[in-house]
């Protein structure tokens, strides 16, 4: 080997040894991010019986602000809620208020891409290599469950979770591609949003109540549950099938 080939080696195991310890930290400090944005979100106090008026004349008014671009920008500010682990049903009730249902459904797929696919990029960059690193073959064996049909899973997945904060970090840790992540997600959500776009009056009861989990209790929302069950028992017959 000569001198350059060397040189060059020792350069890249110098790079692999920093991208190794830069890992953790961006994904420390993302993390730290996302969960400060959560501290400082007080939806409690903004949406309560009192202030959901003003709080949405108030988001009406920043969104005009910006003329054409103002769905453009309410998508960019949900997206980030929603990654800081705000419930994506809040998320769709003010986009139904804002622009009304048919937008508020095409918004609503528009932000549940941007912000799962920003979470699926950070696990699968950053975290993912350091599970891998510190379970070893435990993870691998996860990881070849979920590559069998990986698009079913991900949308029996969402179809029983919908958009949960662990669900998401999940399937980008878990190895799960991109385009199976997102094409999933769309297909597996799509129940929930319908449904939660056509339950928009009915949230605001829920979250002036202070009993925001208290909506997904509802009857109409077994309904993504009871596909899931059907598109297991039809996997369960084309395994037999096939």
């Amino acid at each position: 080997m000569t001198s350059e080939n060397q040189e060059e080696s020792g350069q890249k195991k110098t790079r692999s040894r920093w991208v190794l310890w830069l890992r953790p930290f961006v994904l420390v400090l993302i993390l730290g991010i996302i969960f400060a944005l959560r501290n400082q979100l007080h939806l409690a106090t903004y949406l309560s019986r009192d202030q959901i008026g003003p709080t949405i004349a108030a988001i009406r008014s920043w969104v005009n602000g910006y003329g054409a671009w103002g769905p453009l920008m309410f998508v960019l500010a949900c997206s980030a809620l929603t990654i800081a682990y705000c419930p994506t049903a809040i998320v769709i009730f003010l986009l139904v208020t804002l622009f009304g249902h048919l937008e508020g459904i095409l918004l609503s797929f528009a932000i549940i891409a941007l912000g799962s696919s920003f979470v699926h990029v950070v696990a699968h960059r950053l975290g993912r290599p350091i599970i891998r690193m510190v379970s070893g073959r435990r993870w691998k064996k996860i990881e070849s469950r979920m590559s069998e049909r990986e698009l079913l899973n991900v949308v029996l997945l969402r179809l029983v979770l919908f958009m949960n904060p662990a669900l998401n970090w999940a399937l980008g840790l878990s190895g799960v591609s991109y385009r199976n992540a997102l094409l999933g997600t769309l297909i597996g959500t799509a129940p929930w949003v319908v449904l939660l776009t056509w339950m928009s009056k009915e949230i605001v009861g829920f979250v002036q109540s202070g009993n925001v989990m208290g909506m997904f209790k509802h009857p109409m929302l077994l309904i993504p549950i009871a596909l899931a069950l059907v598109l297991l028992r039809g996997n369960w017959l084309f395994d037999r099938l096939d």
